[in-house]
Protein backbone atom coordinates (compact mmCIF):
# COMPACT_ATOMS: atom_id res chain seq x y z
CA UNK A 1 0.00 0.00 0.00
CA UNK A 2 1.37 3.26 -0.75
CA UNK A 3 0.95 6.33 1.58
CA UNK A 4 0.74 9.81 0.20
CA UNK A 5 1.93 12.15 2.39
CA UNK A 6 3.40 15.76 1.13
CA UNK A 7 2.56 19.83 1.20
CA UNK A 8 2.91 20.89 -2.12
CA UNK A 9 1.56 23.96 -3.77
CA UNK A 10 -2.20 24.17 -4.14
CA UNK A 11 -4.03 24.31 -7.64
CA UNK A 12 -7.34 26.11 -8.67
CA UNK A 13 -8.66 22.46 -8.54
CA UNK A 14 -7.65 22.06 -5.19
CA UNK A 15 -10.14 24.78 -4.38
CA UNK A 16 -13.42 22.85 -3.68
CA UNK A 17 -10.95 20.75 -0.88
CA UNK A 18 -9.94 23.57 0.79
CA UNK A 19 -13.43 25.28 0.62
CA UNK A 20 -14.42 22.09 2.28
CA UNK A 21 -12.40 22.14 4.79
CA UNK A 22 -12.40 25.77 5.64
CA UNK A 23 -16.28 25.24 6.28
CA UNK A 24 -15.96 22.46 8.69
CA UNK A 25 -13.67 23.92 10.40
CA UNK A 26 -15.45 26.90 10.81
CA UNK A 27 -18.29 24.61 11.92
CA UNK A 28 -16.68 22.72 14.50
CA UNK A 29 -14.20 25.27 15.78
CA UNK A 30 -16.33 28.76 15.97
CA UNK A 31 -18.96 27.12 17.37
CA UNK A 32 -20.48 29.20 20.65
CA UNK A 33 -18.15 31.58 18.78
CA UNK A 34 -19.66 32.89 15.70
CA UNK A 35 -23.73 33.02 16.08
CA UNK A 36 -24.59 29.47 14.88
CA UNK A 37 -27.55 30.86 12.25
CA UNK A 38 -24.24 31.84 10.35
CA UNK A 39 -22.46 29.25 10.58
CA UNK A 40 -25.34 26.79 9.80
CA UNK A 41 -25.38 28.62 6.51
CA UNK A 42 -22.23 28.01 5.60
CA UNK A 43 -22.08 25.84 2.62
CA UNK A 44 -19.12 24.73 -0.18
CA UNK A 45 -21.69 26.02 -3.49
CA UNK A 46 -21.87 29.38 -2.11
CA UNK A 47 -18.07 30.38 -1.50
CA UNK A 48 -16.49 28.04 -4.25
CA UNK A 49 -16.65 30.96 -7.07
CA UNK A 50 -15.24 33.97 -4.32
CA UNK A 51 -12.14 31.15 -3.09
CA UNK A 52 -11.69 30.86 -6.89
CA UNK A 53 -11.41 34.45 -7.97
CA UNK A 54 -9.61 34.99 -5.31
CA UNK A 55 -6.78 32.52 -5.43
CA UNK A 56 -6.56 33.69 -9.08
CA UNK A 57 -6.00 37.09 -8.40
CA UNK A 58 -3.87 36.65 -5.41
CA UNK A 59 -1.56 33.74 -7.46
CA UNK A 60 1.10 36.39 -8.07
CA UNK A 61 1.54 37.70 -4.93
CA UNK A 62 0.45 35.08 -2.44
CA UNK A 63 1.02 31.30 -2.08
CA UNK A 64 -1.32 28.45 -0.72
CA UNK A 65 0.29 24.88 0.28
CA UNK A 66 -2.00 22.26 0.89
CA UNK A 67 -0.76 18.93 2.85
CA UNK A 68 -2.24 15.77 1.08
CA UNK A 69 -2.43 12.27 2.90
CA UNK A 70 -3.55 9.12 0.88
CA UNK A 71 -4.49 11.51 -1.82
CA UNK A 72 -7.23 13.70 0.18
CA UNK A 73 -5.99 16.90 0.92
CA UNK A 74 -6.19 17.33 5.15
CA UNK A 75 -4.93 21.28 5.18
CA UNK A 76 -3.85 24.25 3.82
CA UNK A 77 -1.93 27.60 4.72
CA UNK A 78 -2.63 30.54 2.38
CA UNK A 79 -0.49 33.73 2.62
CA UNK A 80 0.40 36.82 0.89
CA UNK A 81 0.61 40.74 1.10
CA UNK A 82 -0.77 42.55 4.27
CA UNK A 83 -4.70 43.44 2.85
CA UNK A 84 -4.97 46.04 5.89
CA UNK A 85 -2.50 49.50 5.00
CA UNK A 86 -3.34 50.73 8.48
CA UNK A 87 -0.68 47.92 9.85
CA UNK A 88 2.56 47.91 9.14
CA UNK A 89 3.25 44.61 8.53
CA UNK A 90 4.67 43.66 4.93
CA UNK A 91 3.03 39.84 4.86
CA UNK A 92 -0.31 38.05 6.57
CA UNK A 93 -1.39 34.55 6.94
CA UNK A 94 -4.83 34.38 5.43
CA UNK A 95 -5.91 31.12 6.70
CA UNK A 96 -4.25 28.15 8.50
CA UNK A 97 -7.03 25.24 8.63
CA UNK A 98 -6.48 21.59 9.03
CA UNK A 99 -9.52 19.06 8.79
CA UNK A 100 -10.88 18.35 12.30
CA UNK A 101 -10.05 14.32 11.85
CA UNK A 102 -6.26 15.56 11.55
CA UNK A 103 -5.91 18.39 13.84
CA UNK A 104 -3.28 17.76 16.88
CA UNK A 105 -0.95 15.90 14.32
CA UNK A 106 1.58 18.76 13.91
CA UNK A 107 0.05 19.39 10.24
CA UNK A 108 -0.27 23.07 10.71
CA UNK A 109 3.20 23.33 11.92
CA UNK A 110 4.52 21.97 8.93
CA UNK A 111 2.32 24.05 6.68
CA UNK A 112 3.43 26.82 8.61
CA UNK A 113 7.39 25.78 8.35
CA UNK A 114 6.62 25.29 4.79
CA UNK A 115 5.70 29.07 3.81
CA UNK A 116 9.32 30.23 5.40
CA UNK A 117 10.58 28.03 2.52
CA UNK A 118 8.31 29.99 0.33
CA UNK A 119 10.55 32.14 -2.52
CA UNK A 120 8.25 34.80 -2.02
CA UNK A 121 9.13 35.04 1.98
CA UNK A 122 12.40 35.08 1.52
CA UNK A 123 12.63 38.47 1.33
CA UNK A 124 9.75 39.22 3.33
CA UNK A 125 10.79 41.49 6.44
CA UNK A 126 7.25 41.58 8.53
CA UNK A 127 4.24 39.54 9.11
CA UNK A 128 1.25 38.78 11.16
CA UNK A 129 -2.19 37.30 11.47
CA UNK A 130 -5.93 37.42 12.79
CA UNK A 131 -7.57 35.11 15.03
CA UNK A 132 -10.46 34.29 16.62
CA UNK A 133 -9.65 35.63 19.84
CA UNK A 134 -12.00 33.53 21.89
CA UNK A 135 -10.66 30.48 20.26
CA UNK A 136 -8.30 28.47 22.45
CA UNK A 137 -7.10 26.03 20.16
CA UNK A 138 -5.81 28.75 17.74
CA UNK A 139 -4.30 30.97 19.67
CA UNK A 140 -2.67 28.21 21.38
CA UNK A 141 -1.22 26.56 18.44
CA UNK A 142 0.00 30.64 17.28
CA UNK A 143 1.38 31.28 20.80
CA UNK A 144 3.39 27.53 20.57
CA UNK A 145 4.57 29.09 17.27
CA UNK A 146 6.37 31.60 18.89
CA UNK A 147 3.92 34.07 17.59
CA UNK A 148 3.74 36.84 19.88
CA UNK A 149 0.26 38.74 20.45
CA UNK A 150 -0.03 42.23 19.58
CA UNK A 151 -3.33 43.28 20.19
CA UNK A 152 -7.22 42.04 20.45
CA UNK A 153 -9.89 44.36 19.16
CA UNK A 154 -13.61 43.72 17.84
CA UNK A 155 -13.91 43.48 14.47
CA UNK A 156 -16.88 43.11 11.82
CA UNK A 157 -16.67 40.04 10.33
CA UNK A 158 -18.38 39.23 7.14
CA UNK A 159 -20.60 42.44 6.87
CA UNK A 160 -22.45 40.56 9.63
CA UNK A 161 -21.20 40.54 12.99
CA UNK A 162 -18.81 41.99 15.00
CA UNK A 163 -16.14 39.43 16.91
CA UNK A 164 -13.29 39.96 18.90
CA UNK A 165 -10.26 39.28 16.98
CA UNK A 166 -6.38 38.70 18.45
CA UNK A 167 -3.35 39.66 16.07
CA UNK A 168 -0.28 38.12 16.02
CA UNK A 169 2.94 38.94 15.13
Amino acid sequence: EIIVNHIRRATIDDIPEIVNINIQCWKNNYKGIIAQDYLDKLNVNDKLENWKSHFLEVKDTSSYYVKVIDWKIVGFISWGKNMDAKYPYENEIYGLYVDINHQGKNIGKELFETILQDDKFRFCKSFCLWTLRDNPQSNHFYQKMWWKLFSAQWEKLHQRTWVPLAWYV
